[in-house]
């Protein structure tokens, strides 16, 4: 169970805390930073800083390695890597399995998942817990499954694998991310014109109710 094994390690090394915009600095990590850098110093990979629970799928299925699995309850097996992933339904979540329990980076001692102090405040920032008792799991909020196809598997990624590695970076940085933003973009303006709205529909009722009170006190007195 290498992978397991080593995220169980971080998660018992109390110097590595959480903190999701500092992940690539000393003393931090995220949940996706830590299962990228273990996978980076097993495998000899060269998943990118841009490996995170939005791009993690496309990426590990590029090396060649790794299967996806639709997530089911009992359907895990020691070394897998668990994903909520958003845009399925999941929260934007990842961890490693087993032995029934999850070796995880989980959230900062602010509870903000950035702006703490480096290492681990709580003891509980990068955490080993059951796995039948997580909330995701209790939820059924996980929505994959990424699987080694072979755990003895290739140490070294081959040209070609590295090749296709580079192709789905590309398309991350230039097609994925930029699709991504635009749509919080959207969400965002359609938000605010949204309230906007409301407010310009409360402002109205607000006028007729005033008119109304006008018209009846002109025709009261007369």
């Amino acid at each position: 169970m290498a992978l397991y094994s080593e995220a169980a390690a971080w998660a018992a090394d109390d110097s590595i805390g959480y903190g999701m915009a500092e992940r690539n600095l000393p003393g931090y990590t995220d949940c996706s930073a830590m299962i990228r850098d273990i996978l980076n110093a097993l495998y000899g990979y060269n998943l990118p800083s841009y490996f995170s629970t939005h791009t993690m799928r496309p990426l590990l299925m590029s090396t060649g390695d790794y299967q996806t699995l639709p997530w089911s309850r009992d359907a895990v097996a020691d070394d897998d890597i668990l994903l909520s992933e958003a845009e399925s339904g999941g929260t934007g979540h990842t961890a490693a399995y087993g032995e029934g329990r999850i070796a995880e980076a989980w959230i900062d001692e602010t509870g903000e998942g950035s702006g703490g102090a480096p290492g681990d405040q709580t003891g509980n920032e990068v955490r080993n817990i059951d796995y039948y008792s997580h909330p995701l799991t209790v939820s059924g909020r996980w929505t994959h499954i990424l699987r080694r196809k072979n755990n003895g598997g290739n140490e070294k990624m081959t040209p070609q694998q590295a090749a296709t590695l580079d192709k789905v970076g590309y398309a991350t940085d230039y097609i994925v991310l930029p699709a991504l933003t635009r749509i919080d973009r959207e969400r965002a303006v359609s938000e605010a014109a949204h309230k906007e709205i409301l407010a310009s529909q409360k402002a109205l009722a607000t006028a007729i109710a005033a008119l109304t009170a006008k018209i009846d006190k002109i025709t009261a007195a007369a």
